[in-house]
């Protein structure tokens, strides 16, 4: 039916009911006004009293056209919103010169959607106070997920960044002293799991920190095996809650194979609320001063010995000279008895041989206080101990550069000691081989890890192409009277390298040796230099 056909009743009608519905509508808007109004000034009072501000960008086709800044930035930045609306620019100027590029970078990643994540920066408050703040932005998108506006919340975190900064420079300076303590520091936690170890452990083990931080039991697994009982032993009981203190002397093998000697010392360690929290250790390379204390109880000794062997020495002599004597007269009474006369061949050449090792006694028991003067090591190699070389198998090399220092030192002393080196070197090649004597100027650092001051040296090298010196003998090979059982060779015994020790070490000088069995030995002598 068409609108001319309907009657007035029924018109009137529906204009009625078109009349309720928009009542209702009215009725319903007037209420979410109401609500709006309610919930716009619930919002106004919460950003009023809260310390933090939020500002509220608005979008237009992707643009910013409106920004509005609650009250509280007056509090934060000492400008008033008005200020704000009546300089666009405002709120990137504030912003400290060094940080705008970061501010308008996050801008543009907010609009365009890509970093919505808070971020940090500084402002310049309107009395020039400079602030830390941090942006929170809050983006809204329409139904068709285009941005439509954001919020940001301004929080100022100044006190809370300059607390964490200063914490942070504690930690720092704390940091550094550990790290670079000449020690090995460690901190073992109540669990038994390193919560801290120095890179110093590195220097003294050749293991990095985080060797030991993967593995506890490292420490123990380095350790000489003669102390290993006594370390694990002690690394246990520190898992208990204790305040006892310890400190003990124990050796390592270092990754390169070394042995060195450490300090060890800890002590528990407590937080502030009395709660225990391991133990801190610090382990201190005492090498150096283990090999200083065995020096000089090896010189002690070897002038213990000297004077023993002295006394000894000329009374033996005594005896030698009287046997010697007898001998040559009974030889002379029994000419036609060759058996007989075989018998006193063989002891007179024994009495030989005990009047050699007399007078090695004498000669070490002798030394005494060296006469020094200025000298040429390389003159003394030439002419008083390169003599001692000879025999159709051996042969000689000598390496002496015309720019050596001198030195300072007893010639008759110091050709003895080189010559009982080079004696020694000549009977363990038996005659064949190639000795080689080379000098150099050498410059002795403290990191060098010799039982000498740092300085200038002149360095003497003595190497034989010998049996070398069997594991483990090198530490006793200046011993009075050492013995060596070479394979298939006769035990070898004599004061020959302890004098040439004795008498370097009086010059303020040191030996060394290196060996490997089959592949020879090298004597290094450092004696001090003079320009």
């Amino acid at each position: 039916m068409s609108d001319s056909e309907k009657t007035t009743d029924e018109i009137s009608y529906e204009m009625a009911y078109l009349r309720v519905v928009v009542a209702d509508l009215e009725q319903k808007s007037r209420q979410t006004e109401d609500l709006l109004r309610v919930v716009t000034e619930q919002y106004r009072r919460i950003t009023e009293v809260v310390s933090d501000y939020i500002f509220s960008v608005h979008m237009v086709e992707g643009n910013p056209v409106e920004t509005v800044h609650g009250r509280g930035c007056l509090s934060i930045t000492g400008y008033s919103p008005d200020e704000f609306s009546s300089d666009n620019f405002l709120w990137i100027n504030m912003v400290f010169e060094e940080d705008r590029p970061l501010v308008l970078r996050h801008v543009a990643g907010v609009l365009s959607g890509t970093d919505t994540a808070p971020f940090e920066h500084r402002i310049v408050r309107k009395d020039g106070a400079l602030r830390w703040v941090r942006n929170t932005p809050v983006c809204q998108y329409d139904s068709e997920g285009k941005l439509i506006a954001y919020d940001g919340l301004i929080q100022d975190f100044t006190e809370r960044r300059q607390a964490r900064e200063a914490l942070l420079k504690s930690e720092e300076k704390y940091r550094i002293v550990a790290d670079f303590t000449y020690d090995w520091e460690e901190w073992l936690g109540p669990n038994g799991q390193y919560l801290y170890v120095s890179p110093s452990s590195e220097r003294m083990t050749g293991y990095r920190p985080e060797e030991f931080l993967a593995n506890p039991d490292l420490v123990t697994m380095i350790t000489h095996p003669s102390d290993q009982a006594m370390v694990a032993a002690h690394y246990n009981d520190a898992l208990e809650d204790n305040c006892e203190t310890h400190n003990f002397d124990f050796r390592i093998l270092t990754k390169g194979g070394e042995e060195r000697w450490i300090s060890h010392s800890c002590q528990p360690v407590f937080g502030e609320n009395g709660k225990w929290l391991g133990r801190r250790a610090s382990n201190h390379d005492i090498s150096r001063r283990r090999k200083l204390m065995e020096e000089l109880m090896k010189v002690r000794e070897l002038e213990a010995v000297g004077i023993l062997a002295g006394g000894i020495a000329h009374d033996f002599n005594n005896l030698i000279t009287t046997i010697l004597g007898n001998i040559s007269l009974a030889r002379k009474v029994v000419i036609k008895d060759d058996k007989l006369n075989g018998l006193l061949a063989d002891a007179e050449e024994a009495s030989l041989h005990s009047a050699e090792l007399t007078q090695q006694l004498i000669s070490f028991a002798k030394r005494g206080t060296p006469i020094k003067k200025q000298l040429s090591i390389g003159e003394l190699i030439r002419k008083k101990a390169a003599p001692t070389i000879n025999g159709d198998g051996l042969k000689l090399k000598l390496v002496v550069p015309d720019n050596l220092w001198s030195i300072e030192g007893d010639e008759s002393q110091l050709s003895e000691a080189i010559r009982n080196i080079m004696l020694n070197a000549k009977e363990a090649m038996a005659g064949n081989g190639l000795l080689t004597v080379s000098v150099a100027n050498t410059l002795v650092r403290d990191r060098d890890n010799l039982m000498v001051e740092a300085g200038d040296y002149i360095k003497l090298s003595i190497t034989d192409t010998g049996a070398g010196v069997p594991l483990g003998a090198a530490p006793r090979i200046f011993d009075p009277f050492f013995a060596i059982n070479d394979i298939g060779a006769p035990l070898k015994t004599g004061l020959l390298l302890a004098i040439a020790y004795s008498t370097i070490a009086n010059h303020d000088g040191v030996i060394t040796i290196s060996s490997e069995v089959g592949q020879g030995t090298t004597f290094h002598i450092y004696l001090p230099a003079i320009k």
